[in-house]
């Protein structure tokens, strides 16, 4: 990644992007297919720069959540509202594609 950078969220450092917590629970939550989605964008070279990511896992996991299968098509359509000013789609369509199909093979 092109650089790390540490931020507090409730007075919690959060200094990776397996530290997501949602304040409507309270507390850490384990998102399964987070895991499938992280995997697949740093073996598919989809972090880029950092700019696009929160917004593209975020759709990533909603397409995993979808149980839609792995269409390069849909899942251009369901990121589209993402701007990546590295154009990396390919890449970031292709981790996608992957961390769904990890899913369905866990399933």
């Amino acid at each position: 990644m092109a650089g790390v950078a540490a931020v507090a969220a409730s007075a919690a450092p959060i200094t990776g992007l397996r530290a997501i917590y949602f304040g409507i629970s309270g507390g850490p939550v384990h998102l399964p297919a987070l895991d499938a989605a992280l995997e697949a964008f740093a073996a598919r070279n989809a972090l880029q720069c950092g700019f696009c990511t929160p917004g593209m896992l975020a759709s990533a996991l909603a397409c995993v959540a979808a149980g839609g299968p792995a269409d390069r098509t849909a899942v251009r359509n369901d990121i589209s509202g993402n701007c990546c000013r590295r154009t990396s789609y390919r890449s970031v369509v292709d981790a996608i594609c992957d961390a769904i199909a990890a899913e369905k093979s866990a399933a």
